[in-house]
């Protein structure tokens, strides 16, 4: 809008563009014009999409107004709230002496007319709406005009305000780093503005440069693709070692007591997706979860994950000796077309124990073939001593929500596989004690000589 005002050098009547979340408390948009001539008056009438917006108020007055900065002497502001109209009039020079006010001529720079606030309701469903100049909404008829030349009215060109409702709900893959031949563990991250009780995820990988073991998911308790809803038990003590699991991501604290009540996974490396899929490559992860079953049992809501950006699952990859350094493989969150539908989705619980499932924002994410990152067991922190710094950095991240350690494999100081409050204690006793050193490798820089879920993304203490 405001590049077509620009470019047109004409009279101009519209309303900006805007986004919020749902349950915005106050958003602000213009009412911009641009006009040949000084305007004496103008009138606008304006309708907004009542399912997502409330209105608030029409200032004329404020900071960026020209309306108020031009001494105007009359105004009229009409709301109608079950129809979404609004009507704002305004005469400069209404009352003696007539000393002949003005709104300064602006052909090219939009100026402000007035300000609108609104506040966007709660619950409403991510989209697009709309606050457009319209005529003929009250009676007596108010049109969209200017008044030019002491009593010429003008009908400006109008365009309509694009407002957009953002969605609240995202899941992201997590960008991830893997040598050649390697292993890469990516992790899927929910966003959300609610606590949740669960989630179905879907993801497109490459299965010619990526593969998974799915020997571990090959249970009888976990269906295939082509029975996603399967038997009712899906419990697996083994779960933890699995190639796609929910474990070590700190979800055992936030959804105590134990976690995931109900999880399943699954891999196929050969799966035909429909054409408007989205993505690259055959291979398909999709996994569900419920975090309290039977579901959201204790009231209010039963175990749920607080609102906020967590990670909820994680993904072993192995990479194929063919890929090259720098290569970057796509990882997509896709929706598919299926015996069931499987759709990307987060479940969000009512207090009285009703769901609703909602469909998030989807942002994919790559593997980057790197040369492979060495690291010492121990050097937590990004500097290059070993000390009680490392124990500290260690228990933030763990704790308080530090930040994530660049190699999260040098934290892992008893190389079990998990970084935890026994590896703080472990380094402690080493550092305080001369008990046991970390694991290899310590005394020099070298690669991980276990396989694990644990990432390492930056050399830590080389």
């Amino acid at each position: 809008m405001l590049a077509a005002a620009l470019a047109a050098g004409e009279n101009r009547l519209w309303v900006q563009d805007g986004e919020a979340l749902p349950g915005t408390s106050r958003v602000t948009l213009a009412l911009y014009a641009t006009h040949d001539d000084p305007l004496n008056a103008f009138s606008a009438a304006l309708n907004y999409d009542i399912a997502a917006l409330e209105f608030l108020r029409a200032s004329l007055d404020g900071p960026g107004i020209i309306t108020g900065a031009s001494n105007y002497e009359y105004s009229m502001v009409q709301h109608d709230g079950e129809a979404g109209d609004i009507v704002i009039a305004v005469l400069l020079d209404f009352e003696q002496p007539y000393d002949k006010q003005t709104i300064p001529a602006s052909p090219v720079d939009p100026q402000t007319l007035a300000k609108l606030d609104f506040g966007v309701k709660a619950g409403v469903e991510p989209g697009t709406y709309g606050v457009r100049p319209r005529s003929t909404l009250s009676y007596p008829m108010i049109i969209n005009c200017f008044t030019v030349g002491g009593g010429f009215t003008v009908l400006p060109a109008v365009d309509t305000g694009v407002f957009t409702v953002l969605n609240p709900y995202h899941l992201y893959v997590v960008d991830a780093k893997a040598s050649v031949g390697g292993y890469a563990v990516v992790a899927i991250e929910a966003e959300h503005m609610d606590p949740i009780g669960g989630y179905t995820l879907s993801l497109r990988y490459p299965s010619d440069v990526l593969s998974i073991d799915v020997e571990p998911l090959d249970d009888p308790n976990i269906p295939p693709p082509e029975n996603p809803w399967g038997p009712d038990d899906y419990s697996d003590e083994n779960i933890c070692n699995w190639p796609i699991t929910w474990c070590n991501l700190g979800l055992e604290s936030l959804l105590s007591p134990g976690g995931i009540d109900t999880f399943r996974a699954w891999a196929q490396a050969d799966y035909t997706f429909g054409p408007a899929v989205p993505g690259v490559g055959r291979g398909w992860v999709w996994s569900d979860a419920i975090f309290d079953f039977p579901p959201f049992a204790v009231l209010p809501l039963g175990k749920t994950l607080p609102a906020g950006r967590h990670k909820i699952l994680q993904v072993k990859f192995k990479l194929a000796d063919s890929v090259a350094v720098g290569q970057e493989i796509p990882l997509t969150l896709v929706n598919v077309m299926s015996t069931v539908d499987i759709y990307n989705m987060l479940i969000v619980p009512f207090a009285d124990g009703y769901t609703r499932s909602v469909r998030p924002d989807l942002h994919a994410g790559t593997i980057t073939v790197v040369d492979e990152v060495t690291f010492r067991r121990g050097y937590v922190n990004p500097d290059s001593d070993l000390n009680v710094a490392d124990v500290i950095f260690m228990l933030q991240y763990l704790f308080a929500k530090g930040t994530t350690p660049g190699c999260l494999k040098a934290a892992d100081v008893n190389d079990d596989g998990a970084v935890d409050i026994a590896d703080a204690i472990w380094l402690l006793a080493y550092l305080f004690r001369h008990a046991a050193p970390p694991r290899p490798p310590f005394t020099a820089c070298g690669p991980d000589p276990t396989s694990d879920l644990i990432t390492c993304t930056a050399p830590s203490g080389c």
